[in-house]
C-alpha cells in the first residue's frame, strides 16, 4: 500500500474544497432568488391592497359628492 504524496493530496483537498464551495454558493445563490421573488410578490400584495383601499376611498368621496367616476 502507497501512502499518498503531498501533491496527491494537495490535489485532493483542493477538489473537496472546491466542490464544497461551489455546492455553498449555489445554495446561497438560490435562497438569494428565493428571497427576490418572494420580495417581489409581497410588494406587488401590498400594492394591490393599496390600490383596493384607494378606490374605495375615491369610490366613496364620488358618492359623497354625488359624481359619476
Amino acid at each position: 500500500m502507497q501512502t499518498p504524496s503531498g501533491s496527491d493530496t494537495a490535489l485532493v483537498t483542493t477538489y473537496t474544497l472546491g466542490s464544497f464551495l461551489c455546492f455553498l454558493g449555489v445554495t446561497v445563490w438560490m435562497i438569494y432568488r428565493a428571497h427576490i421573488a418572494a420580495k417581489a410578490v409581497a410588494i406587488h400584495h401590498v400594492l394591490q391592497e393599496d390600490a383596493e383601499i384607494i378606490d374605495a376611498i375615491v369610490e366613496q368621496r364620488y358618492a359623497q359628492q354625488d359624481i359619476q367616476p
